[in-house]
């Protein structure tokens, strides 16, 4: 997306390392033994939304302070979702008068979210879009081992190789030009 919204070529080590940690990606997130359903649909569908974020961030991210883009995009999100969920979630009185309901939303809107959009309009325009993906796909590695660590949720042989290929990929895709002339024998070649 970002080759043909913002005409950045990456160079080849970085499309290696994108299809390297994509595929360590699915290793994390596919199941043999659960079909495809809605949700991996819509995940998909997440995916691509994130990934023109990261594009729209790249593009514009320079032109606007971060705490208002921030701002913008928390308005937005939060009015889009909020009428998502009254029209497709029960509601209940009980529910919005819970102490928990409430800590779990400023925890969810302070952290989670504002915090990290504002990081992410400061730093995220002074790299390339590529980049930022690259290091936005090692999250599912911390989402493994925190689960791990958290609930016992077991690291199979599968979800390893999938952090480990993620890793390997980012490893790839961020190693300078130089190295990889080194690695490979090829002086001043990509």
């Amino acid at each position: 997306m970002a080759i043909r919204l913002l005409r950045q070529w990456p160079r080849r080590a970085t499309l290696v390392g994108i299809a390297i940690a994509i595929m360590g990606l699915a290793l994390l997130s596919f199941d043999a033994n659960d079909p495809l359903n809605i949700g991996d649909v819509l995940l998909l569908g997440c995916a691509v939304a994130f990934a023109m974020q990261i594009i729209m961030i790249s593009r514009h991210g320079h032109a606007h302070p971060p705490l208002a883009l921030a701002w913008i995009q928390l308005s937005l999100t939060g009015a889009v979702n909020m009428l998502l969920a009254l029209a497709t979630e029960p509601q209940s009185i009980a529910m919005w008068q819970s102490p928990t309901v409430w800590l779990a939303l400023i925890i969810c809107t302070v952290f989670a979210t504002a915090f990290a959009f504002v990081a992410q309009n400061y730093f995220q325009p002074q790299t390339t879009p590529t980049r930022a993906a690259l290091i936005f796909i090692t999250e599912p590695i911390f989402a493994a081992l925190t689960a791990f660590w958290w609930t016992g949720t077991p690291l199979t042989g599968w979800s390893l190789a999938g952090c480990s290929l993620i890793l390997l990929g980012t490893a790839v895709a961020e190693v300078p030009r130089a190295l990889w002339s080194k690695l490979l024998g090829h002086p001043g070649q990509n």
